[in-house]
């Protein structure tokens, strides 16, 4: 998922999660469960498990896959939050106040 240059930002990513999700019959989302436009580019790996997050709601699990994106962005820019808002396609005002939302400041 890290290769996708998720071009819709954070709901394009929201979207295909709760696509996954719903559509996927298994414990384990597989890159057949992704849109074709993610999938494509992600191989033939083994992307999470579900077993784990029973009872967590589909919001719950977005941010958690959302601040995850975040840490791992903000990680490659090496701390630097406006080459980090670059790599999310989003403003570094957004990056802030995600950043806030989930107490990563």
């Amino acid at each position: 998922m890290t290769n996708h240059a998720w071009p819709g930002n954070v709901r394009e990513l929201r979207n295909a999660m709760e696509r996954s999700i719903v559509l996927c019959e298994k414990n384990t989302i597989t890159p057949d469960d992704l849109p074709p436009s993610v999938s494509q580019k992600i191989g033939h790996r083994e992307l999470t498990t579900l077993s784990g997050l029973p009872n967590l709601s589909l919001p719950e699990i977005t941010k958690q896959v959302e601040k995850q994106c975040i840490l791992k962005a903000l990680e490659e820019s090496n701390g630097k939050k406006i080459k980090a808002a670059k790599i999310l396609k989003i403003s570094r005002p957004t990056l802030d106040k995600k950043l806030k939302e989930y107490g990563l400041e």
